[in-house]
């Protein structure tokens, strides 16, 4: 009986053992902060523009982006999205427009 609850707890602790050791042990590093913004007008006679920035992760992990825009200085949610650019809509002129990443 003794030897059976030892080859047991042998065989619990070996259990572990395998499934710690076959953990990855590496942390996912959290991405870069974005930066370089440039905003370009879309050529053609229109108020569209290109938001652009650069942006990567250490881990060369997908990065989604969660675009703010609009017309208040904490720009609401518009869209979440995969590419480092967003076109925006015809703005109207004179209007002064916040975006954040």
């Amino acid at each position: 009986m003794k030897n059976r609850c030892l080859c047991l707890l042998a065989m619990i602790v070996l259990t572990g053992l395998i499934i710690i050791s076959s953990c990855d042990l590496n942390d996912n590093k959290p991405p870069y902060a974005p930066g370089s913004p440039v905003v370009a007008r879309v050529a053609g006679d229109t108020l569209m523009y290109d938001l652009s920035w650069s942006c990567g992760d250490p881990d060369s992990d997908p990065l989604m982006y969660n675009i703010h825009f609009g017309i208040t200085n904490s720009p609401p949610l518009i869209t979440s999205q995969l590419a480092n650019r967003f076109r925006t809509s015809s703005l109207l002129f004179g209007t002064t427009y916040y975006w954040k990443i």
